[in-house]
């Protein structure tokens, strides 16, 4: 069962992979690995169709791992470096099979949670132009109970924003997801 406890713990245990990567690696590694993170989430929710009625897609923990070029899962290139089974590369991978994923905790969950995390652990506490109110780290909401879903393979080709244009945010953000475009940008 997901709890206000295991959200906490995950997000602890992605503080410890932080702590143990500031020491081991370069800034840029540092910030690939968890940059990752937010687009392997991003990747998973954003082939969100709420127009598609039988297969609206979504936060499942699905990706299409054929990212080679021209293949269907091309847009997730680079995302097999922060999900494969090399406990050295994908430290996040490793830390969902040996605590989180057999104890009922979906992957689609598991990411949202950790992106969370990455975002969590990257903002800082700021104070308004005034000087009068403080924030906090960013902390986003979060609801478990995302189901996953095995069969990914060329699913979310099509869905997935391209990488030029406003045409290509309003087709996956405002005309899929239904955003608006103050949400979208």
């Amino acid at each position: 069962c997901f709890t206000k406890t295991t959200y906490d713990e995950i997000i602890e245990d992605i503080r410890a992979i932080f702590n143990t990567l500031s020491v081991v690696v370069t800034d840029r590694e540092r910030g690939h690995f968890f940059g990752g993170i937010v687009r392997l989430a991003a990747h998973d929710f954003m082939d969100y169709d709420k127009n598609d009625r039988d297969f609206p897609q979504g936060p499942d923990g699905c990706i299409d791992w054929n990212t080679g070029a021209g293949e269907t899962g091309a847009d997730n290139a680079g995302l097999e470096t922060i999900w494969c089974d090399d406990p050295l590369l994908c430290p996040l991978k490793t830390l969902y099979d040996s605590k989180y994923g057999n104890n009922g905790i979906g992957r689609a969950d598991f990411w949202v949670v950790a992106a969370n995390a990455v975002i969590k652990l990257s903002s800082v506490e700021w104070t308004d132009t005034e000087g009068v109110n403080t924030y906090p780290n960013l902390d986003l909401p979060f609801r478990y109970g995302r189901v996953d879903f095995d069969g990914c393979e060329g699913i979310s080709a099509s869905r997935l924003p391209g990488a030029q244009g406003c045409d290509q945010v309003e087709k996956t953000f405002i005309t899929q997801m239904g955003l608006d475009w103050t949400d979208a940008v």
